[in-house]
């Protein structure tokens, strides 16, 4: 193998704890921190991760002070410059394969040895990154990048990524929503899982705009027509200037104390909140919702008042009437009736059992108040339901429930640190793999998120970002962070993403593919790159 590369360096020291040391027989802006190269021992061929460039002065200071071009004819100079100042790599390496191993099908194993000084030192071939993380036309493979130095296609075993949940991290305008537009589209093309994408922005469903060069950007409904079924909140909605294909309507019935207790600040709930919800249902049972916003707001005495069910109930009348006049916003809510026409929640629940991928538009309801509301309540309800079959399964081993993918975006106004005890998602989170569903998380800010949620996510995909917490919060629980840290700094502000975690082997840095009409025409035809 060592006479059809090229090499780039030699290694010249240091150990697998504090990182090999190779001295470079190229300039430095030739490689990349996070690039791959292979190390070509005697027995064995060693992966490693590029986690540190540095100049090399030769051991005196004056070649670093003074330019050699200044002393030296240029072609001297540059032969010096290559030969005598070389620059120096740090090395972690943490996979390697027997030396000379051409297969594509045998996988690489931990690196438990270190390779000899002066071993060859190669820049990572095309067939090097599919060995490591899959071939792009292997089944289940889905191409989502590319190496920032030579370009070679990077792909994911999709089946793995399902297994865990995702977090996209990173700043606005890095790409982390494109990435996962293509990570999506991939799952949907391939028909691995189940997908419910919630779609706050009314971005995802149809064809959209991009805001700065004013090209297209492709809907999954336009690339997916027949396995797409779009939903649009409250009856009359249009997304994108579409009619989707079903209407998400909520019964007053299908809310549960749970629902409203999330929303303690958006509707500024008291602290005997909790004490008058438990009464009312205890009184009314699951119509207490309907039945309380029914009460009249009329002198105590008068039957059929909320001061007359305070009394009765035994909690205080200033608290009965002020969560009754703060409930009065759910009520005016477009999408909230007292009988929805048809049980449309049962109906998006039917269509992501029959394997069928679904996404959910919010059209002109875009608070945090209709976001908390809405997907804490599908959430719940979708928990219940392949917990259930995941039940089911592990008893009789027959009918195992389709995995179930749940994509959100600002994922961090429910798993924050007050909302995470109340919300569905938290539990969803943490344990949804028992229950074959498992969240892409999409968020700008991961410092926001709670801790114990961000420990479970196993797959991050992180573009750049600018906040300190938001670093940590990315790689919390990541080995290697401190590499990973520099390689999350070295991106470009859009289009370069770091990918580490439970679905790849070993942590690289890729060129995102870009989302645009070109892809969504590649994916209509059935290629993965």
């Amino acid at each position: 193998m060592a006479n059809l590369r090229t090499s780039i360096g030699k290694i010249t020291g240091g150990g697998i704890k504090q990182h090999l040391r190779a001295d470079l027989d190229i300039v430095p802006e030739e490689i990349d921190v996070g690039a791959y190269v292979l190390i070509l021992g005697e027995r064995w061929d060693y992966y490693a991760l590029v986690a540190d460039l540095a100049h090399n002065s030769g051991g005196d200071r004056r070649f670093a002070e003074r330019p050699i071009q200044d002393r030296l004819p240029d072609g001297l100079a540059r032969r010096v410059n290559r030969r005598t100042l070389k620059p120096t790599a740090q090395l972690m390496t943490n996979l390697c394969m027997p030396a000379g191993d051409g297969s594509t099908t045998n996988k690489p194993v931990p690196a438990t040895s270190l390779p000899p000084l002066h071993a060859p030192v190669c820049l990572a071939e095309a067939d090097d990154i599919a060995r490591l993380f899959g071939q792009p036309d292997q089944p289940g493979c889905w191409v989502v990048g590319y190496t920032r130095e030579q370009g070679h296609p990077v792909a994911i075993d999709m089946r793995n990524l399902v297994r865990r949940s995702v977090g996209f991290y990173g700043a606005t305008g890095t790409g982390k929503s494109m990435i996962a537009r293509v990570i999506l589209s991939g799952l949907i093309r391939m028909d691995l899982a189940a997908t419910l994408t919630i779609d706050l922005h009314n971005e995802l469903a149809y064809d959209d705009t991009a805001t700065d060069s004013g090209a297209l950007i492709p809907g999954l409904k336009s690339i997916f027509p027949e396995q797409i079924c779009t939903f649009g909140l409250g009856r009359g909605t249009l997304i994108r200037g579409h009619r989707p294909d079903r209407v998400l309507e909520l019964g007053m019935t299908d809310i549960q104390v749970s629902d409203i207790l999330l929303l303690a600040d958006e509707l500024n709930l008291t602290d005997a909140t909790p004490t008058v919800t438990s009464a009312l249902v205890r009184t009314y049972g699951r119509n207490w919702l309907r039945e309380f916003l029914q009460l009249s707001r009329t002198d105590g005495q008068a039957a059929g008042s909320v001061a007359a069910w305070a009394k009765k109930a035994g909690v205080s009348v200033a608290s009965a009437d002020a969560l009754w006049s703060k409930l009065q916003r759910i009520k005016r809510l477009g999408y909230v009736v007292e009988q929805p026409e048809q049980d449309s929640i049962q109906q998006m629940l039917s269509a992501l059992q029959r394997g069928e991928h679904v996404t959910l538009s919010f059209g002109h309801f875009e608070t945090d108040l209709d976001f908390l509301l809405v997907t804490n309540l599908i959430a719940r309800r979708i928990s219940q339901v392949w917990q259930q079959d995941a039940e089911r399964y592990r008893s009789t081993q027959q009918d195992e429930p389709r995995p179930l993918v749940v994509v959100t975006e600002e994922a961090h106004k429910f798993l924050d640190r007050q909302s995470l005890g109340q919300t569905v998602f938290g539990s969803l989170a943490r344990e949804s793999r028992k229950s074959y569903v498992t969240t892409w998380l999409i968020d700008q800010r991961p410092s926001q998120i709670n801790e114990e949620v961000l420990s479970q996510v196993g797959t991050r995909i992180c573009g750049w970002l600018g906040d300190e917490r938001d670093v940590e919060a990315a790689l919390a629980g990541l080995p290697g962070r401190e590499v990973l840290r520099r390689i999350l700094a070295s991106l470009q502000p859009n289009g370069q993403m770091l990918i580490a975690g439970w679905a790849v082997p070993t942590p690289i840095a890729v060129r995102s593919r870009w989302y645009d009409a070109n892809y969504a025409n590649e994916v209509r035809s059935g290629a993965s790159e």
